[in-house]
């Protein structure tokens, strides 16, 4: 029993006749006719009743025929959903973040997928970038977004964008009197990063590039979110730094300073036996928008 067989059945019985049902099909009308034989051969019973007036259904066929419609609605959804799923249209997409989204790159990607692809779901976990890359490499992510150059094994990674950075420092501290700065100016300041999601990212960027300017850092990692950190910084327990997507928020008593010269690259990792369509979809859109927003970018004097 071949699915086509089923089809004109389907087709002879709703049109109430082998001529009617081949130019539906767009089949000739012996092959029609040849496929319900081989139909009724293979159930062992007769499904129309042939006459001059065209056909009529017997009770077998009657009964036949509302569950084939049945199954074949059936079957016509659930290949509508794989074909969906195949071409991103439908799906779900699970995403680590380890920084803010409240602007810049992920955020005009994810707004911008969400117009493209409304009936894809996208689930954002925000966590470390180790617990990230585990969930990556078990499937229970798609992929993550994360500051690290570090290579990591059976998974794939590509930098799609370069971040501004910022020094977020208490309004009333002598960082704050300029809008920009050199990362020189802030070698003897007293460093507070967080020790989850992107703190520890954070730390190592700063101990590498003040001990390049032969200054020894002072850092102190606090296990405590994003926000808690801010306001830490407004209390003036220390400086921390942040990309521009923090730097667009404002926390009470907390003035963010640019600080020139200074870009961290972020990037996308994923698995590359993740089969997900959706992911797949999703990770074309994100080098399309990357490519699109590499612009050269003008540094402005910084004020001594």
């Amino acid at each position: 029993m071949e699915l086509k067989d089923l089809r004109c059945f389907v087709a002879i019985a709703e049109t109430g006749g082998f001529r009617s049902a081949s130019r539906r099909l767009g089949m000739e009308q012996s092959i029609v006719s040849r496929r319900l034989a081989s139909l009724e051969d293979g159930l062992g019973v007769s499904l129309v009743e042939r006459g001059r007036n065209g056909v009529r259904l017997t009770a077998a066929g009657g009964r036949f025929l509302e569950q084939v419609r049945t199954s074949l609605s059936q079957l016509d959804v659930a290949v509508s959903h794989a074909q969906a799923a195949g071409e991103a249209v439908a799906g779900r997409v699970r995403i680590g973040i380890t920084s803010s989204i409240a602007s810049g790159f992920v955020r005009e990607l994810l707004a911008a997928w969400r117009t493209d692809h409304p009936r894809v779901a996208i689930d954002l976990v925000e966590g470390g970038p180790n617990e990230h890359v585990a969930a990556v490499l078990a499937h229970k992510l798609d992929l993550t977004f994360q500051l690290s150059s570090v290579p990591h094994q059976g998974l794939d990674a590509e930098q799609l964008w370069i971040d501004r950075v910022f020094a977020a420092t208490a309004s009333g501290s002598p960082y704050a009197a300029h809008g920009r700065c050199r990362m020189a100016q802030l070698a003897d300041a007293e460093f507070i990063v967080s020790t989850r999601n992107s703190g520890p990212d954070i730390r190592d960027f700063l101990t590498t590039r003040l001990y390049q300017l032969g200054n020894s850092p002072s850092i102190r990692m606090i296990d405590i979110g994003r926000e808690a950190l801010m306001h830490c910084v407004g209390l003036g327990m220390g400086v921390t730094v942040t990309t521009s997507a923090d730097a667009t928020i404002r926390y009470p008593d907390v003035t963010f300073v640019e600080i020139l010269d200074e870009r961290l690259p972020f990037s996308a990792i994923w698995s590359p036996h993740n089969d997900n369509p959706a992911l797949r979809r999703f990770l074309s859109g994100a080098r399309i928008r990357a490519r699109k927003s590499a612009r050269p970018h003008r540094e402005a004097p910084a004020n001594d």
